[in-house]
This record gives C-alpha cells, structure tokens and sequence, in this order.
C-alpha cells in the first residue's frame, strides 16, 4: 500500500485526487484489439482503490 500517495486539488474547491492514476484505456474494447475481460478488469480497479488511487 502506498502510505504517502502525493495529491492535487481540482481546481479550487475540487476534490483532492492523487498524481498517480490509473490507464483504464485497455479495458474497453473501442481502441480494437481483443474485447478485455471484464473480471479482470474489475479486479485490476478494486486493486488500485486499495492502493489509495483516485482517479
């Protein structure tokens, strides 16, 4: 787990989101390529969020 994770303010009464994000272009099949699994997916996102990724 990330303990010191560095985050921004949106604008400037917006939430605070880490620096760090998540791609997630590969979970979606209309960039072409084969169609992604969806529990991995899923799976790959529930991971970041223990990991204290906003995005």
């Amino acid at each position: 787990m990330v303990k010191n994770m560095v985050k921004n303010q949106l604008g400037q009464k917006g939430p605070f989101v880490s620096k760090l994000g998540l791609g997630c272009m590969r979970m979606s099949s209309i960039w072409g390529g084969p169609t992604p699994d969806q529990t991995e997916s899923i799976a790959t996102i529930h991971k970041a969020l223990t990991m204290v990724l906003h995005f």
